[in-house]
């Protein structure tokens, strides 16, 4: 088969490449002698595209193992002068003519794949590993596919091995390469049945098998073969039957490439075919490893601190995200699918700030890494709102961001709300709240927001602290005030959880922190008071989830640096400590928030090698 260098490889890495050895005295003067011709005692001569080259038996048969089987076996060629060489280029047989006697030899991109042919058809080793070296360190996304296919034809397996891990790492971008269409059924397959494809959904293995499909015609009769290496376990139920009815001309050649959606049929048969069965059911419910969704905490800096960290619960790894603005201090933190944004916030003298910064982890789709280069996400700027203010609530719902209330430093407590749409990056101002507010609690459930109790100061006075919880309904723009939480507070911890509103500790009248706790039913609109904890906390929407549980970290001394966490248990109505809480015992000074991302992402990100460090340098 014959294979072809991208054109666009030889823009992106060095021109050439010079590959030395020991150099011999005796070769020197038999080089010299060389270019004399017949003059220099030369003995044969190698006819190569009409050109000839004049040479050295002995030096043929001591380099490359096809001329010294040639000159020993007793064929007629052993003794020609003239020998023909078919299979060759004038330009790569005098470069490793060369090389037999100067020891040295150029590798670029424009002579890789002649001078690895020649050297493979010479069996002249040393050359041979050289091309295969250079062709390795241009892997690419331009060219991977080419290179797999190259070294296949050549025998190099550890380039073969190291391009196919390579476009499994990328399988998710290089199926956009125009290559992909071009690799064989047996290479498809290999790929396609792997548990080391990094996709984000099981979805696009089925696209990158139509792809390859419909590149040519007489493809159409393997689909049904191809379909049995999808992983059905990680497809939406029903998918294939659905996506395949809108390929009517595949559907028409092969009338089996649709799956039965009768499998809930009872059907009599013999033990075998139950057991065939059974086996069959396994592997479509198979799950291809990198769609695995895992349960990721985020942490985003407070007061000076501008790191930012992911965290996955599920091996208990830290994930750097990189530094956001050193002019944006507490922001205030929200997640919209696999994207973070932190908005608004201060400066670092308390003047409030407008900025508005984002970091999407869909960006790591996008780019191609190695297992020995992962990347770190950058923090993107987005369009700032329209009123500065402290301490406003941010919550996200139906894919867009609500900022809410906070302190104006000209005009004092605000009832602003704006909204942000991240597809349009724009700012809309919303009907405002009924009572102006700040320090509030916030979540969304399904449908509506709910601002919970704050403050009407920025500062900590007594009776300052609200009661009131007001509705957001989007459809009708409209604030509604809902039952009052039983004990005004400021700061309180809020989370949604199945299908309950809690708000955990906070600031209460006093003014001082509290450990009491009360839980909302929207459904019945009721308050009710649940166990408090075991000390009061005043952590402003820091509660998290973890492993199905509400979860608090809550400072243990004076430094505000050390902590561990509490779970509440729904069942007992009891708070239970957790110690050394994970990742770190300094994660108190984050900010905390819960997000769901796959796999494929998590691999592409890159690990902190010491958490200690990473933690405990925090201004």
């Amino acid at each position: 088969r014959k294979s072809s260098f991208p054109k666009s490889v030889s823009t992106t890495f060095v021109a050439h490449c010079r590959y030395k050895r020991t150099k011999s005295s005796a070769l020197l003067v038999l080089n010299k002698f060389r270019l004399e011709g017949e003059a220099g005692f030369c003995d044969v001569i190698l006819e190569v595209e009409g050109r000839q080259l004049a040479t050295h038996r002995c030096v043929l048969a001591a380099n490359s193992q096809f001329f010294y089987t040639m000159f020993s076996s007793g064929m007629k060629e052993s003794n020609q002068k003239l020998l023909s060489m078919k299979l060759v280029s004038f330009e790569s047989m005098s470069l490793i003519l060369d090389y037999f006697y100067t020891r040295e030899i150029v590798i670029n991109d424009q002579n890789v794949l002649e001078l690895l042919n020649a050297s493979s058809f010479l069996l002249v080793t040393p050359v041979k590993n050289a091309c295969i070296e250079v062709l390795s360190k241009r892997l690419s996304s331009d060219n991977c596919f080419s290179i797999m296919q190259i070294a296949e034809q050549f025998g190099a397996d550890e380039l073969e091995k190291k391009a196919k891990d390579f476009i499994k790492l990328n399988f998710s971008i290089l199926v956009n390469n125009e290559e992909f269409v071009s690799i064989s059924q047996e290479e498809l397959v290999h790929f396609i049945s792997s548990d080391d494809i990094q996709v984000e959904k099981e979805e696009e293995v089925y696209q990158c098998v139509l792809k390859w499909v419909k590149h040519e015609s007489s493809r159409v009769a393997v689909l049904p073969e191809l379909l049995k290496h999808l992983r059905q376990g990680s497809l939406p139920k029903g998918f294939l039957e659905s996506e395949l009815t809108k390929e009517p001309q595949l559907v028409v050649a092969n009338s089996h490439a649709v799956p039965s959606s009768k499998k809930g049929e009872k059907t009599k048969g013999t033990k075998r075919s139950k057991k065939s069965k059974s086996v069959k059911s396994a592997v479509e419910q198979q799950l291809r490893p990198s769609t695995e969704i895992h349960d990721i905490m985020i942490g985003i800096g407070t007061v000076t601190c501008r790191k930012a960290f992911c965290y996955d619960m599920s091996q208990n790894e830290i994930l750097t995200l990189g530094d956001f603005s050193e002019w944006q201090y507490d922001p205030q933190v929200a997640v919209i699918g696999q994207t973070v944004y932190l908005v608004g916030g201060r400066k670092y003298n308390y003047e409030s700030v407008k900025r508005v910064s984002a970091l999407c982890f869909d960006d790591a789709k996008k780019m191609t890494s190695s297992a020995s280069a992962k990347m770190v996400l950058e923090w993107k700027a987005k369009a700032p709102f329209e009123e500065a203010r402290l301490q406003a609530s941010l919550v996200a719902l139906g894919g867009l961001l609500y900022y809410i209330g906070g302190w104006n430093l000209s005009s004092g407590c605000t009832n602003t709300v704006e909204c942000y749409d991240p597809e349009r990056d724009e700012w809309n101002s919303c009907a405002g709240l009924n009572t102006a507010r700040c320090h509030s609690g916030c979540v969304a459930t399904e449908n509506h927001i709910f601002i919970i109790g704050g403050g009407t100061t920025i500062g900590q006075l007594r009776d300052s602290m609200l009661s009131s919880v007001e509705k957001y309904n989007p459809e009708g723009n409209s604030w509604s005030y809902v039952s009052p939480l039983k004990e005004a507070r400021s700061h309180p911890n809020c989370v949604y959880w199945s299908g309950k509103i809690y708000a955990i500790g906070g600031i209460d009248n006093s003014p001082i922190q509290t450990s009491s706790c009360e839980v909302y039913s929207p459904v019945t609109d009721e308050w009710e008071a649940i166990a408090q904890l075991p000390y009061p906390n005043c952590g402003f929407n820091n509660a998290i989830i973890v492993e199905d549980q509400i979860t608090v970290p809550v400072v243990l001394n004076m430094t505000g640096y050390s902590c561990d966490a509490l779970k509440y248990c729904v069942r007992s109505n009891t708070w239970e400590k957790i110690m050394n809480f994970s990742p770190s015992e300094r994660i108190v000074t984050f900010s905390l928030r819960n997000m769901k991302l796959p796999v494929l992402i998590l691999q592409r990100m890159q690990k902190v090698l010491c958490p200690r460090d990473f933690f405990w340098r925090i201004g």
